[in-house]
């Protein structure tokens, strides 16, 4: 106590909680004897791996002094949160949390086809999906290959952002790798129902915000056919380490599965668009989307339209015929280069259905469907994994209406 005031302490004492506004009328409190300007108290009973405030407090008779807040996390203790535990995926949301988590990585995506031989686990790239500097290591942590599953912590103070982690053999080659997208965000109580019954979520696959606009609605961009994701280019959003995403590989010749040991590679002139089969109405081990959501089907955009209101962000688009809205990132697309076109003027979105034009393109009032070549890149807004019928038929209609 650095100054008592006309009149002596009468009580002073240790507040916490996990509100930073703590006071003795909102928080837990102990008060404690005071033999000389000093007091000690030891806290008990707290939670693992959560942010608590603490301040102390003094009463006289002329009321309640408080002293500066403070924080601190405590230590993570217990096993890791089994992010495959229901199904593995090529990607995992995990929520903001200081906490240890694992994941099996022995097969490929939804598959049991196993990825071979694991020898070590990297960590290839991660962003904060905006521009805020960081370090290697402030969004995901101490990634470590133990038998067949790879662990991780986040950082005592997360980061929400996303990576990319990949096993490798004893050459150094990659076997497979994993979209690691840390957000507060729950896809299941935020989802969106299209007026046709379809689920599909409220924000591009990678995205760690919905808002409107927001840089970090962006998302990613993929390849079609690809699990792996990729910085849209020219945003330029923070990546450590900055070398480890490469576009404009110019490679006609390249198959799909010679993608799989340049994860962070964009090809350009890629031509396995005519397998109509990576990805599809049963989600396949390509399928990018997490557990229980699928790339989304073309046919459960038929009757989509432009809302009257235009921002030259983000398009919002009407899929009840009422007041609730869909948004979508004006993010440009890539031809399989660094360069990006429309980004201010137009939105892109891969759909499951190759071969019967496959995206969704978003200009001005329109919105068309075309059928690109597979190397340009575009977002993906997944859809609910719904069951599908004993013939494997979706449910829903595809139309052949290719303009809306």
């Amino acid at each position: 106590i650095s100054a008592i005031g006309l009149t002596p302490v009468t009580e002073c004492g240790i507040i916490w909680g996990t509100s930073s506004d703590i006071t003795l009328e909102n928080a837990s409190y102990q008060s404690v004897d005071l033999n000389s300007d000093e007091f000690s108290y030891t806290i008990t009973g707290l939670e693992k791996a959560t942010r608590y405030y603490v301040r102390a407090y003094a009463k006289n008779e002329s009321g309640i002094g408080y002293s500066e807040v403070k924080y601190f996390i405590t230590d993570w203790e217990g096993d890791a949160f089994d992010l495959s535990k229901g199904g593995t995926a090529n990607c995992y949301i995990v929520t903001p949390y200081y906490a240890e988590y694992k994941f099996n990585a022995s097969v490929k995506g939804n598959s049991t086809e196993p990825v071979g031989e694991i020898a070590s686990v990297e960590v290839l790239w991660e962003t904060p999906m905006n521009y805020n500097s960081i370090n290697v290591g402030d969004i995901i942590d101490n990634v470590e290959i133990d038998g067949n599953e790879v662990h991780f912590t986040l950082p005592r103070e997360p980061i929400p952002g996303n990576a990319l982690v990949a096993v490798k053999d004893v050459n150094g080659s990659v076997l497979w790798s994993w979209h690691i997208w840390i957000v507060d965000y729950d896809p299941e109580s935020k989802k969106v129902t299209l007026n046709n019954g379809a689920v599909i979520m409220d924000r591009n696959l990678g995205a760690i915000s919905a808002a409107p606009g927001a840089n970090e609605a962006i998302g990613f961009m993929y390849q079609w056919g690809r699990k792996d994701p990729f910085p849209y280019p020219e945003y330029n959003f923070t990546i450590v380490p900055s070398d480890r995403v490469y576009y404009d590989y110019y490679d006609p010749s390249v198959s799909i599965e010679s993608t799989i040991p340049t994860p962070h590679t964009v090809y350009d002139g890629a031509e396995w668009n005519y397998d109509s089969t990576l990805w599809g109405v049963n989600k396949t081990k390509y399928d990018p989307c997490p557990r229980g959501w699928k790339v989304s089907e073309r046919g459960i955009w038929n009757g989509m339209h432009r809302a009257d209101n235009y921002n030259s962000d983000y398009f919002e688009l009407d899929p009840t015929c009422s007041d609730t809205y869909v948004s979508f990132p004006v993010a440009g697309r890539s031809e399989g280069t660094d360069y990006l076109y429309g980004s201010t003027c137009d939105g892109h979105m891969w759909t499951s259905t190759r071969g019967n034009y496959a995206r969704i393109y978003i200009y001005d009032s329109y919105i068309y469907v075309y059928d690109n070549p597979v190397d340009h890149g575009y977002g993906i807004r997944c859809m609910k994994d719904a069951d599908t019928s004993s013939d494997g038929s979706d449910d829903f209609t595809q139309s052949d209406d290719y303009e809306w």
